[in-house]
């Protein structure tokens, strides 16, 4: 169990809530046909105006955990600051808090409570878990459910589905796919990379109304690389937008630092 805590943070690190749209104007189409040009342009300005916009985003989740062959449940407590940091605590055992972790655009930092342990390294540190080219904001947006800005590159596909639309494109050796509704709320992404036999998809349902934006209340997201299995389902109960918070994050004088 405390080997599985560890592994949690870590993987939370780069993994781990509406207004009424107007649909792009045309005739028929097809399911799996491209998008049309003109079609294409309409349908990036509709996903920029369904981005989730916070200054702040807290959320509090029940979420069950399913890590390699163990499988547990928590309560996980989010705070985000845009853009600036992101503060995680893990709580189980009747709401004691098992792991706390604050990522920054420079730091991450992990608390391991039930090992006395803690982690404090450069951003830098996530690349050896996951691809370079998920870097904070990319993080932030994939646990809240947002668009990223990868899926804006001229670059990048789009066709018809029977849901929606699908977004497919690659940055150096990441493949990427991100669905969206009819509605261009986000449904879904996929991102893989072969060189180091990595998978992480994210899954976004349960849509509620918070401030006029369409929050998904239920994000899963399931990883499988090489050495570690992960499947979390989580549940969001309470969120809140724009308020003030804060991130504390304390390292006690007896804890050990992990190297």
């Amino acid at each position: 169990m405390r080997n599985n805590i560890l592994i949690l943070g870590l993987t939370l690190l780069f993994v781990f809530s509406g207004c009424a749209v107007n649909k792009p104007k045309g005739g028929k189409v097809e399911v799996g046909n491209a998008v049309a040009r003109s079609e294409k342009k309409t349908l990036l300005s509709e996903l920029e105006e369904n981005k989730i916009l916070y200054s702040t985003f807290n959320g509090k989740a029940k979420t069950k955990l399913e890590i390699n062959d163990k499988t547990f449940n928590a309560t996980l407590n989010l705070r985000i600051k845009h853009e600036e940091a992101i503060w995680i605590s893990v709580t189980a055992f009747l709401g004691i808090e098992v792991a706390r972790i604050l990522i920054t655009p420079d730091r991450i930092k992990i608390l391991n409570r039930l090992q006395s342990e803690y982690i404090d390294k450069p951003f830098d540190y996530i690349y050896n878990f996951t691809s370079k080219e998920l870097g904070f904001n990319e993080i932030e947006a994939l646990l809240v459910g947002n668009t990223m800005e990868l899926v804006f590159n001229p670059q990048v596909d789009f066709y018809h589905t029977s849901e929606g639309y699908e977004a497919q494109g690659n940055n150096t050796d990441l493949e990427f796919f991100m669905q969206f509704g009819a509605d261009f709320r986000l449904s879904q992404n996929t991102f893989t990379q072969e060189s180091i036999n990595q998978s992480l998809t994210s899954s976004y349902g349960d849509f509620q109304n918070i401030m006029n934006q369409s929050i998904p209340r239920n994000i899963q997201l399931d990883i499988k690389g090489e050495k570690l299995e992960l499947n979390a389902v989580m549940d969001y109960n309470n969120v809140n937008l724009n308020e003030e918070l804060s991130l504390p994050f304390q390292i006690p004088a007896s804890f050990k630092q992990k190297i």
